[in-house]
């Protein structure tokens, strides 16, 4: 069908798409919530949403802390600090607030038991509350560094507060502390995390995408030397990608860590088709026909090319949508309908733009491209020693940067130290417990419960363990509640914080339940809870960790008695980013394996599937070398720039390919087919290259350490592939052709 015929029903189906896109994108609205990345059937995910359910998660706990010069036992930087106590215990969206000025005890009275402060703001008050705080093991290094230096509040948010309630208490607490005078001052917390990772990654798109469209545009008008050459891949490709946005908020998608690499989608396969298009026309153009038979004509030659990539690349989303990760399996789904939403772009809408604009043609270009593609040519026929005995080395490095590659993960290891986010998390990490949760649910075996004494002594045995390492603060347990339940009893304060020497003395402290709060015990005393803040060593660290504390309680506690089970959120984040790099490469085996297929399906010649088999693995190999030598970290976030890879090495194979295999149907013999591919095909290639590689390069300038991480990758990604397609490809058709008979035409015999 003839599209230009259809010019105006495509201009108004483009803008009422257009309009329906902007009415539904700020509809999206922010999904901070980093649990639907957790594996949706995994047992350790089910066994943590009923833990969370009993006794609550620490998704709800802010921290903030305050360093203070010489020391926090200052009596004015007190008074500050018991003003912002009361401030924040105002608002609506803070349950409690625990600091070091509204901590108290419980003593024993004439008149009964009564909860007085434990600090006084006098010279023997803060002295008094001094070695208080250092002496108990709830307080130390949770509320007080060593070093006297930095004091920390710890304020429980309401759970059912929103991400945008969340936002704005954040804001608050932050505006409380610049009324007091009270700076610097540093906030962490899961929440917090969240909320300011997703406002950091919203800054860099709105910062960077700009940026990365202005160096594609320069690249672009350096190439062509023409306006038209800027208007129609960047206007077409900023279409895809509003469409995409407005398809998103469409559905009910959330903006989340998936939908922030969109423009990654959109960029890599529009760029690539829509360059391939355009610069078939001018060839056109160059060759004497009018506007509109060159847009005909170039849609006739590409037409099975661009379906055939955008249907590779479909394919490879798709694999990546099978995903038992909610986010993953969104992002899958709807790259797969961005790059189909490309296709049609490429096939209407951008010829119908083309049949607007004036004629350009490559005669205005800055570069000599016969003389490039001469050149290319001409080193693959006369040196094809030098190009293969280079890709083996080049294979050899990239095996060796394999071994090499970390897959110790940080919980905020994708930020660079200098972020505000991350100096806050650092300086947690830094004076006092850490921000990371240490988390072990505690179950009771058979008829034993949690209130027996027998039970009791095997718990405390494992928090004395647990106090000997040093990466872990102090441990809350049900263990906790008893022995605190008994200071207040005896009231001896911190001389009767121990546990009870008999039964019947557990027993009668359970009429403290109601009186304190605190949730480390299950109604039924069959199961509870063990958590504490440790330092961020990273997943392999843990890993170790974790089996030496599991070996440690296998040998040394009743399994009678006790099981204890590692959870909570950080254990399976690291769980995540394993299950993420797993599946990322999974899908990408899939992929490759289905993408094979259609090629032979297509090109009914195993010579070819093999060919485009080999350039395709190499950019993978390249990049995953690059990542071992430069020590970038595989994790989920990384592992997906093997997919861009994969899309990058096959849309450029595929055009190639085709390219040849049509010149070969003219009656091309093999070289001049050849050097025809090399000439049309190859220079889209390069320019598709240098102009992705120009914008990815902006990412260089990012905050996010990840960010950067995509650009170099991406960056040595395409340099890979397009060595690979101009160099080796043109080298491998002629050593397997050798001796053999092309069932589309026969050789001319210098292959």
């Amino acid at each position: 069908m003839n599209v230009l015929q259809l010019r105006l029903p495509i201009l108004l189906i483009a803008t009422l798409a257009l309009w329906a896109a902007l009415y539904f994108i700020p509809q999206l609205r922010a999904d901070y919530s980093f649990e639907k990345f957790f594996p949706a059937e995994d047992p350790d995910v089910a066994y943590f949403e009923s833990y969370t359910k009993t006794f609550g998660e620490d998704k709800d706990l802010l921290m903030l802390a305050l360093p203070h010069e010489p020391n926090v036992f200052d009596s004015v930087f007190l008074l500050q600090v018991d003003q912002l106590t009361q401030r924040l215990q105002a608002e609506r969206g803070i349950r409690r607030v625990l600091s070091m000025t509204n901590a108290t005890e419980f003593r024993k009275t004439p008149y009964g038991t009564v909860e007085i402060p434990l600090l006084k703001n006098t010279p023997r008050g803060r002295q008094k509350a001094q070695k208080h705080f250092l002496a108990d093991p709830r307080t130390r290094t949770l509320l007080l560094s060593e070093d006297l230096r930095t004091t920390a509040l710890l304020l429980q948010v309401r759970p059912e507060w929103s991400e945008a309630q969340s936002d704005s208490l954040i804001e608050a607490i932050r505006g409380h502390c610049e009324d007091l005078a009270l700076s610097p001052f540093h906030l962490g917390g899961q929440r917090y995390t969240e909320a300011s990772y997703i406002r950091m990654l919203e800054t860099e798109n709105i910062q960077l995408i700009p940026l990365f469209m202005v160096a594609v545009v320069l690249v672009l008008l350096a190439l062509y030397r023409s306006f038209i050459s800027i208007i129609v891949p960047t206007f077409s490709v900023l279409l895809g990608l509003i469409l995409l946005y407005g398809y998103a908020a469409a559905i009910g998608r959330s903006f989340n860590l998936s939908t922030l690499m969109y423009p990654t989608v959109m960029a890599v396969v529009g760029m690539s088709d829509l360059i391939h298009l355009y610069t078939k026309y001018q060839t056109e153009l160059d060759l004497g026909y009018d506007r509109k038979t060159a847009i005909l004509r170039s849609l006739v030659e590409l037409r099975v090319t661009l379906f055939l990539t955008s249907l590779t690349t479909i394919i490879g989303f798709l694999a990546i949508a099978r995903s038992s990760i909610v986010h993953l399996q969104s992002y899958g789904a709807d790259a797969a309908v961005g790059v189909a939403m490309a296709y049609l772009i490429a096939i209407t809408f951008t010829p119908v733009m083309l049949s607007y604009l004036p004629a350009s043609r490559s005669t205005k270009s800055s570069v000599d491209w016969p003389r490039i593609s001469s050149w290319m040519y001409q080193i693959t026929r006369q040196r094809p020693r030098l190009v293969l005995g280079l890709s083996t080395l080049l294979l050899l490095l990239s095996t060796m940067g394999i071994a090499r590659i970390d897959r110790n993960n940080f919980i905020l290891g994708a930020i660079n130290d200098d972020a505000p986010l991350k100096q806050d998390y650092l300086f947690f990490e830094r004076e006092l417990s850490g921000v990371r949760a240490f988390e072990m649910g505690i179950e009771a075996q058979g008829e034993h419960r949690l209130d027996e004494l027998l039970v009791l002594r095997e718990l405390e045995k494992l928090e004395r363990y647990l106090d000997e390492l040093e990466v872990i603060g102090p441990v809350f347990s049900p263990l906790t509640f008893y022995k605190t339940a008994q200071s207040i009893d005896q009231g001896k304060g911190l001389a009767g914080y121990v546990l009870p020497q008999r039964q019947e003395q557990i027993q009668r402290l359970a009429r403290w339940e109601e009186r304190i709060d605190f949730p480390y015990l299950s109604p039924d005393k069959k199961q509870g809870r063990l958590a504490a803040k440790m330092r961020d060593i990273g997943r392999q660290r843990v890993e170790v960790l974790q089996a030496q504390i599991d070996t440690w309680i296998a040998e040394n506690l009743d399994a009678s008695l006790l099981r204890f089970r590692p959870t909570g959120a950080s254990l399976l984040m690291d769980k995540t980013n394993q299950h993420l790099v797993r599946q990322m490469l999974e899908s990408l085996v899939l992929a490759f394996v289905l993408v094979s297929i259609i090629v032979a399906w297509v090109v009914r010649n195993g010579l070819m599937v093999v060919i485009s088999l080999i350039p395709n693995l190499l950019p993978l190999l390249f990049t995953a070398g690059v990542m071992g030598w430069i020590g970038v970290e595989l994790n989920g976030s990384t592992a997906i720039i093997f997919t861009i890879a994969f899309v990058i090495a096959v849309d450029d194979t595929i055009h190639f390919l085709m390219k040849f295999q049509q010149e070969r149907r003219r009656g091309q013999a093999f070289e001049p087919a050849l050097q025809a591919t090399l000439a049309q095909t190859g220079k889209a290639i390069i320019i598709t290259s240098v102009v992705l590689m120009s914008g990815y390069a902006i990412l260089l300038f990012s905050d996010f350490r990840e960010a950067w991480y995509h650009g170099v990758l991406i960056c040595f990604t395409m340099l890979g592939a397009l060595v690979a397609e101009l160099f080796l490809i043109p080298i491998l058709l002629r050593r397997l052709y050798t001796g053999s008979v092309d069932p589309l035409a026969e050789t001319d015999g210098e292959g």
